[in-house]
């Protein structure tokens, strides 16, 4: 019974094991398939998922593909339409141009006749004298042919012909630049006069007025690259220039421009030897302003016409080695916000004082149009030869305080605009740039400048030996001036040595040794706005009167190097002198040469 229930436990036990094991089978079995329907519908879900993702981003890139047809849709419409403005625009320009050539013609054709005593129409045959092709004259303000083409189109501004003029035996001196304070001072001189502008001959035909021809202005091929190569708001005046080179009948062409403007350069140079059949030679030197256009340059190298671009004709043309045209390049901008500017920045009580650069000459007067009625007054000074409202770094016009509240300088940068302040220190100045479209207060340290260069002069007064340095970049030497400056320097009993160079620097001048002090006749404000660097001091015209008692220091510092109305310390060509020289003490006997540098060591 025993071993009988002992082997029914047994299997009732093995039976248990069994149904366990079985059932833990089961459950392993379900587990497994409740895990592999899991990952099924994890891996249905998935591809489900990426299937969505795919066709998203399917349809984001058919969407962006569209778009971005759209867009180029668009920009191209956009480019065919300021094409096609552009071509309307330039289609206008010629139309404008072409009739106001017409009507300038037809103006002047009109006066001259009037002039001459010809009826302009139904005359009898044989009362109009066809004009002489010698008395043909360009309508430019600025042409520099060698005098040719600098009438003006204005019918007012040709020279009438005087009623006292000398009688016609006596022969008439021409005069260039001759206004109507000179014209009276004349007639005054010589006991009364009619008033007129120029006293001239009297012309037994009428001058012809010429403008630029239709083959040059209605040119498409011109019109279309200048359109494409150089900026709408710059005028170049690349007609005109064509038009001169083609009169001039030249072969060699210089091209001169700032460093502002060389960008412009080969497009300019490219248009002109197409257009013009000339060879065109860029000179790549260094050019602060109108004080360095290089004519000599210009005809070492061949050329028989030089072009100057960016700045105004301060330089006389009939000192010049060759032909030399002056291209103003006038810039036009956003003159609206400029008035605007100015009308929220000043109360309109204010007197403003309009000057500029030659490239903002003309947005100046368009602006100051507007101005006057606005403000309780506007002034354009001028400082003659310069244009009105013109400034340049080293000649600006002396105003009187009292009649004005501020100074408005529209422009870039500061050099020129320093020169006005310089010239009147108790205004208050103000900046517009036209580029960045700011409007600023500007200050400058005149008690610094003013110490710094009395102590130069009164270094130099007492230096034994000068030496003079002519500055050779273009024309900025004034060989006048350097024969005047030797002149003092020797009554004054001190020795002088004379040195010929483009560009001074402390370097090349500390080479030069046995000097006590130099007078540089190059640019007036080299010495007043980098003297402090150098070694020994280095004076401007000016100052070496001052240090040798030729004239007195002035209060207001002097800034009329190229002013017709000028000391004798002016840097304009040809510039006589306009005082006396003093008597200076006896020269000191027997003077000692200066001492020759020293040789240059290996390393230099």
């Amino acid at each position: 019974e025993e071993e009988a229930a002992k082997k029914k436990a047994e299997e009732e036990a093995a039976a248990k094991a069994k149904a366990e094991e079985e059932a833990k089978k089961k459950e392993e079995e379900e587990a497994k398939a409740k895990a592999e329907a899991e990952a099924k519908k994890k891996a249905e879900e998935e591809a489900a998922a990426a299937k969505a993702k795919e066709e998203e981003e399917a349809r984001k890139k058919a969407e962006e593909e569209a778009k971005q047809k759209e867009e180029e849709a668009a920009k191209k419409k956009a480019e065919e339409e300021a094409k096609r403005k552009e071509e309307e625009e330039a289609k206008a320009r010629t139309q404008e141009w072409a009739r106001r050539r017409a009507e300038g013609e037809a103006m002047v054709r009109e006066a001259a006749l009037k002039a001459s005593g010809v009826a302009p129409s139904g005359a009898p045959e044989g009362t109009q004298n066809a004009p002489r092709k010698d008395e043909e004259t360009a309508a430019t303000t600025h042409d520099a042919g060698g005098g040719e083409g600098a009438a003006k189109a204005d019918p007012a501004s040709q020279p009438e012909t005087s009623e006292a003029s000398a009688p016609a035996e006596e022969p008439v001196k021409p005069r260039r630049f001759v206004g109507r304070k000179r014209a009276e001072q004349d007639g005054k001189a010589e006991g009364g006069g009619s008033g007129s502008l120029v006293r001239t001959a009297a012309r037994s035909q009428p001058r012809v007025v010429h403008t630029i021809p239709d083959d040059i202005l209605n040119n498409e091929a011109l019109n279309e690259e200048i359109a494409a190569n150089l900026p709408a708001n710059y005028n170049f005046e690349v007609h005109k220039t064509v038009w001169r080179l083609r009169e001039a009948k030249c072969k060699t062409v210089a091209l001169q421009l700032p460093e502002g403007l060389q960008m412009f350069a080969c497009p300019l140079a490219d248009i002109l030897g197409r257009f013009a059949e000339v060879e065109v030679v860029v000179l790549g030197d260094v050019t602060y302003g109108a004080c360095c256009v290089d004519d000599l340059t210009g005809r070492a190298l061949g050329a028989d016409f030089l072009v100057h671009y960016g700045h105004s004709c301060l330089v006389p043309v009939d000192s010049c080695t060759l032909p030399v045209l002056y291209i103003f390049v006038a810039i036009a901008f956003d003159t609206a916000h400029l008035e605007a500017s100015v009308k929220h920045a000043f109360p309109a009580t204010h007197r403003l004082l309009l000057v500029s650069t030659v490239q903002f000459v003309d947005s100046l007067h368009k602006v100051r149009q507007s101005l006057e009625g606005h403000f309780a007054g506007i002034v354009v000074p001028q400082s003659r030869p310069l244009s009105k409202g013109e400034v340049l770094g080293c000649t600006a016009p002396q105003v009187h305080a009292a009649n004005i509240d501020a100074v408005l300088y529209i422009g870039d940068g500061r050099f020129h605009l320093e020169a006005i302040m310089i010239a009147n220190p108790s205004l208050a100045f103000f900046r517009y740039d036209p580029y960045s479209k700011l409007l600023s207060s500007e200050a400058y340290a005149y008690d610094q400048m003013y110490f710094n260069r009395k102590a130069a002069i009164a270094e130099a007064a007492d230096a034994a030996s000068f030496c003079v340095v002519l500055g050779t970049l273009g024309r900025q030497g004034n060989p006048h001036i350097l024969q005047r400056m030797l002149h003092l320097i020797r009554n004054a009993g001190r020795r002088s040595l004379t040195v010929l160079m483009s560009e001074l620097s402390p370097g090349r001048l500390a080479l030069l040794a046995g000097v006590d002090a130099f007078v540089q006749v190059a640019c007036p404000r080299l010495s007043i706005d980098w003297g402090h660097a150098f070694h020994k001091p280095v004076l401007n015209p000016y100052e070496l009167e001052v240090a040798l008692n030729q004239t007195p220091w002035r209060h207001v510092y002097p800034m009329d190097y190229y002013a017709k109305e000028a000391g004798p310390w002016a840097n304009l060509p040809n510039n006589p002198p306009k005082a006396p020289l003093s008597k200076a003490p006896a020269p000191a006997p027997s003077p000692q040469p200066l001492a020759a540098s020293p040789p240059p060591t290996p390393h230099r």
